[in-house]
């Protein structure tokens, strides 16, 4: 995807986001400052639960979560894996994990944890979350992925 224009990544996020589904997680952080974020509504949900938002778009974020379900590779320019999580406030995400530029994570499988590090894309269904991955140039900050005790990036 960094090949691409900011429009058509946009794009592309968006068209990989329909296919989030459900999964459960337990914290998430800012950019390595430990911030618990806030419910958009407070009356909505009960307190210290997290959520996500747009205000979080095209931010590096952590996110520690379950798995909800393995999707089959994004073979169309860079590959991708692609799975579902669910955060604890019930916010499916899609991951979408560049294996061009990073181990392919063995696993990962339904009901499993792991830990994520990348770039938070909001949308209406949940959000993708990618850049799980080292940066070749140095001009973006590196994400990463642990399961199971291993870190891939």
């Amino acid at each position: 995807m960094q090949g691409l224009n900011p429009r058509m990544r946009k794009t592309l996020l968006s068209l990989l986001a329909v296919l989030v589904v459900a999964l459960g997680g337990q914290q998430v952080f800012d950019t390595g400052t430990e911030r618990r974020l806030e419910p958009a509504s407070p009356a909505d949900r009960p307190p210290n639960t997290t959520t996500f938002s747009d205000t979080l778009s095209g931010r590096m974020i952590r996110v520690d979560a379950k798995v909800k379900r393995v999707l089959k590779d994004d073979n169309e320019g860079s590959r991708h894996q692609r799975f579902l999580i669910e955060t604890a406030d019930g916010t499916s995400i899609l991951v979408a994990h560049n294996i061009d530029l990073a181990p392919r994570v063995p696993g990962p499988h339904p009901g499993s944890m792991i830990s994520l590090y990348g770039e938070y894309e909001w949308n209406e269904k949940g959000g993708v979350l990618h850049w799980t991955h080292h940066a070749l140039r140095g001009d973006h900050e590196a994400g990463w992925v642990e399961y199971r005790g291993e870190r891939y990036q």
